[in-house]
Formats: C-alpha cells, structure tokens, sequence
C-alpha cells in the first residue's frame, strides 16, 4: 500500500501512518460490576445497591463507546450515523 487517504489527508505507507491530533480523554471507566447472587437466586443481584451498581457500570459502559464511535466517525474511519 502506498498511502492512506482520509478527511484528515494523506498518510505515509501502511507502517508509518503519522499521529493525528490527540482527542480528548474518555469517560473515566467505573469499577468492575459485582456478582450475582448464588443457588436459587443465582444470576440475581443480591442488594440494591449491587443492582444499582451494575446499572451505573452499563451506563458507563455506554457512554465510552459513545465517545469511541465520536471518535472514529470524525476521523473518517466509520460513516456518520
């Protein structure tokens, strides 16, 4: 491959392909979701508060994939949605 066109423009070959302007950081990523419950409640969550905590840590989740596809979408790399 001789270059690679984008928006941004031309890059070098495949193995040297510039470094474009650094955006901004991610969302901070939140804390791992906590287990489940076990035996007959298994796959439940336990608590409230463990529940809660999943659904902040989906949440997150999402918001960080958000920006990822910002990301990609405005360097060229994907088409806008």
């Amino acid at each position: 491959m001789t270059g690679l066109r984008t928006d941004m423009g031309t890059f070098g070959s495949a193995g040297d392909l510039g470094q474009p302007a650094q955006a901004a950081a991610l969302t901070a990523q939140t804390a791992d979701a906590p287990a489940g419950g076990t035996g007959a409640t298994a796959g439940a969550y336990d608590t409230a508060g463990n529940r809660d905590t999943a659904i902040a840590l989906i949440q997150n989740n999402r918001a960080r994939i958000k920006e990822i596809e910002d990301l990609l979408e405005n360097f060229g790399i994907v088409a806008k949605n």
